[in-house]
């Protein structure tokens, strides 16, 4: 914390502005408010590279959005997002950092700047050196002004040596750049690490959901396809059912139509009432069964009747049979050759 709040310019902003002059480096301005804004701002700004980085080679002002600083700071340059860290370099704003901007892009902003700016070489002092006063010649009494000894002329142009801070601040300015070139490749170096691993944890991220993308889909099908078959089934019994219904319908339907023909018939019947002349009728066809009448036909289209008694069996139909053959050849034979003697004649 100490660190943090000794990068902060804490004297009037006009002396700000005359050591950014004399330094010849960035003016920061660091414009905030309470809001969560400006924590994500200032956490960015905490970082140790940060820090260094800012504190080696800007002069930093942080204002509150309401003073008076911040006030005298909007009549030059205008304040169009709060938070937001203003680069400066020769009185231009030349870029800008808000919350969103990242340590590494900080410090990449103040690298590249601090490039453009050309150290100057110390100022030398070309006064020539006091000439006596008048005074001081009038306390001299032993020496008049006529009097005076000749005094060399003075070399109103005093020779100037080598001016060995403009060499030591380009050293410096050198040694200051290849500073900030190693951190900024080190910040580099790590976001390309930060990147890296945010890659492959992202990667990783991809592939868990992915995976639980797939499982949820297959546990999907998986209750689709048991919803199917449980329905089949379902569907099923209810066809097993109302077959097994139907068939019930269909033989109870049959015993009611085979009761109610049964019913009828029974209804249809008349009853037989036995009376004597019943009894003679019975046994009148009795008797009429006693004899049976066969017509019996022969291949030559003949016709045999004769009446048999009801005791008789075949073997005397068949003897009758073969008498009465007999009888019907001899008699076909004689008209046989009565035609052929008629035909003679």
């Amino acid at each position: 914390m100490t660190e943090k709040r000794d990068i902060w310019f804490s004297g009037p902003l006009n002396d700000a502005v005359s050591l950014v002059s004399q330094r010849n480096c960035i003016l920061l301005v660091y414009i905030y408010d309470d809001s969560e804004k400006t924590q994500t701002l200032n956490a960015t700004l905490n970082e140790e590279h940060v820090i260094a980085t800012i504190k080696e080679n800007t002069v930093a002002l942080s204002m509150e959005k309401n003073s008076e600083n911040a006030a005298l700071f909007g009549q030059f340059y205008p304040i169009q997002a709060v938070p937001i860290v203003y680069f400066i370099k020769q009185g231009t704003i030349k870029d800008f950092g808000i919350e969103t901007t990242t340590s590494e892009e900080i410090v990449e902003k103040i690298v590249q700047l601090n490039e453009f700016v050309t150290p100057q070489p110390s100022p030398v002092n070309n006064q020539l050196p006091e000439q006596p006063t008048q005074s001081h010649v009038a306390d001299t009494p032993s020496i008049s002004v006529d009097t005076a000894p000749t005094i060399p002329p003075v070399n109103t142009t005093p020779s100037i040596p080598p001016v060995p801070s403009f060499s030591s601040d380009t050293q410096e300015a050198k040694a200051k750049k290849e500073k900030l070139q190693k951190q900024l490749e080190k910040s580099r170096k790590e976001r390309a690490e930060r990147d890296k691993q945010d890659a492959k944890e992202r990667e990783i991220k991809r592939r868990q959901e992915a995976k639980l993308l797939q499982e949820a889909k297959q546990d999907r099908v998986d209750k689709e396809n048991k919803k199917y078959f449980d329905q089949i089934k379902k569907e099923r019994l209810e066809d097993e059912a109302h077959r097994k219904k139907v068939r019930d319908q269909i033989a109870k339907d049959r015993a009611e139509k085979i009761a109610q023909r049964n019913a009828e018939k029974q209804r249809s019947s008349p009853e037989i009432n036995v009376t004597p002349s019943n009894i003679d009728h019975a046994n009148t066809i009795n008797l009429n069964h006693d004899y049976s009448n066969l017509n019996i036909r022969q291949l030559d289209g003949t016709n045999l009747r004769n009446k048999f008694e009801a005791s008789d069996t075949l073997s005397t139909v068949r003897e009758w049979i073969n008498q009465v053959s007999h009888i019907y050849i001899y008699i076909y034979l004689q008209n046989r050759q009565v035609n052929q003697y008629t035909c003679i004649i």
